[in-house]
C-alpha cells in the first residue's frame, strides 16, 4: 500500500505527492497585498478574490511503482 501526500514540502521525493509551490503562493499573496495597499484599499475586499497556483507532482518513496504479476 502506498501513501500520497497532498501537500508535499519538498520536492526531494521523501514522500509522493503534490508539491503545492508555497514559494508562489506567498508571491502571490505579497503582490496582491501591495496591490491592495496601492489603490488604498484596506479591511476585507467586498468581493473575495481566488488565486491559483499549479502544484507539481512528486515522485516518492512512499508510493512504490507496482510490479506486474501481483503477489
Amino acid at each position: 500500500m502506498g501513501f500520497v501526500d497532498l501537500a508535499c514540502h519538498d520536492r526531494e521525493g521523501g514522500n509522493a505527492g503534490i508539491y503545492q509551490n508555497w514559494e508562489q503562493m506567498g508571491a502571490a499573496a505579497a503582490d496582491t497585498l501591495v496591490a491592495m495597499l496601492n489603490r488604498g484599499e484596506r479591511g476585507m475586499p467586498e468581493f473575495a478574490r481566488h488565486t491559483l497556483t499549479a502544484g507539481v507532482w512528486v515522485e516518492g518513496a512512499s508510493l512504490p511503482v507496482p510490479t506486474r504479476g501481483g503477489g
